[in-house]
């Protein structure tokens, strides 16, 4: 059992998910020629994992 007094750990940063996965995206799209859909993809990629990361830090 913990403390009620015991610090909580630290949340982790997943918005380097949502800063870098759309460029990622956006770059990989226009190799296809379609930035605009690699954009999208990087978008929710990054929210998803974003999401993830908060949903795991809330259980912690």
């Amino acid at each position: 059992m913990t403390s009620p007094n015991a610090p909580k750990p630290n949340p982790r940063a997943a918005g380097i998910a949502l800063a870098i996965l759309p460029l990622v995206g956006t770059f990989i799209g226009g190799l296809y020629r379609q930035p605009s859909l690699g954009l999208v993809i990087g978008v929710g990629a990054g929210t998803l994992i974003a999401v993830v990361f908060w949903l795991l830090d809330r259980r912690r």
